[in-house]
């Protein structure tokens, strides 16, 4: 049997409400090359027994079942490890992923081996207010990912959503080379992908694919929604320690290690002050940038039938 040229790693949670997009989702992906992993760590519903025996003909997938209900930065972690291909992505649950989106992903990986991670756009639904607006990469820092520098990762972190790319296709090999697996603050998982995609930033060049978007929906029961932003890295110290230490990991030289981590603080002071001292209105503002989304509004996107 040929390997699999990318593996789709499908963490389950109390996913049987998601059942078609997932359905959607793994019919859209590529036929040859392909290895996809279905793993649920708590089953709390069938939604996994479900998918194992509509697809049971199904020689790209894989399904993985446990009890430990491990949280969801170890089940990714865990999907790094147990898969076996040269490109990976997580497919989260309740996101919409198009026909061509992995297929044109691992292609700009295969025509650039310097880089280390392939992304595009992301489309938000808002449930509760049907509200649409597409997150992209705007020209003053696409133009900056290529000649690849460590001090861009912290240049998209603050001003930016570095979490964008952790929708991406990337090259597992060099990941596990790395070591570079998801990290939490303490016993939180917090905001632990925009973490690792400044962690895998700084060790390489990303590619922007501003032709492919992913559909990303938040309702009041996603893994973010309880997320605060005190606890963000410009406001959390124990953050912030998260972050230099992937700058330790990240093989750098002792001036650009010492200089990336100064960067983050003095950053991280000056919106402190900024938002202790200013007004409610300016603070929104600073908030804005903080988290670093880049919208556009935009139509509701045609769904795949």
């Amino acid at each position: 049997m040929t390997a699999p040229t990318v593996s789709i790693a499908i963490p389950l949670y109390r996913s049987y409400r998601f059942l078609d997009i997932i359905i959607q989702n793994i019919s859209n992906l590529p036929t040859e090359g392909t290895e996809i992993l279905i793993s649920d760590r708590h089953c709390d519903d069938d939604a996994l027994a479900i998918l194992e025996k509509r697809f049971d003909e199904d020689k790209r997938i894989r399904v993985l079942r446990a009890t430990d209900r491990i949280d969801w930065v170890d089940h990714y972690n865990f999907l790094l490890r147990e898969a076996t291909a040269k490109y990976f992505m997580w497919m989260p649950h309740d996101d919409t992923f198009p026909a061509g989106y992995v297929t044109d992903l691992v292609q700009n990986l295969e025509d650039n081996p310097d880089a280390w991670l392939s992304f595009g756009d992301i489309i938000t639904i808002d449930l509760t207010t049907q509200r649409h607006q597409r997150m992209y990469l705007p020209r003053r820092f696409s133009i900056r990912l290529n000649p690849h520098r460590p001090v861009l990762a912290v240049y998209l972190m603050c001003f930016w959503n570095i979490g964008i790319p952790f929708r991406g296709i990337f090259n597992r090999h060099r990941i596990l080379e790395r070591e570079l697996f998801l990290k939490k603050t303490t016993n939180r998982p917090d905001f632990a992908d925009i973490y690792w995609t400044f962690g895998l930033c700084l060790q390489g060049r990303l590619l922007y694919n501003n032709t492919q978007y992913c559909i990303k929906r938040y309702y009041p029961e996603s893994t973010h929604a309880p997320w605060l932003l005190k606890d963000f890295f410009i406001f959390s110290k124990k953050a912030r320690s998260v972050l230099a230490s992937y700058v330790d990991d990240a093989h750098l030289t002792t001036f650009t290690s010492w200089k990336v981590k100064r960067t983050i603080e003095f950053i991280a002071f000056v919106k402190r002050v900024y938002a202790f001292f200013l007004g409610e209105s300016v603070r929104r503002f600073i908030r804005q940038y903080t988290t670093g989304h880049q919208y556009r509004i935009t139509k509701p996107p045609r769904l795949p039938s």
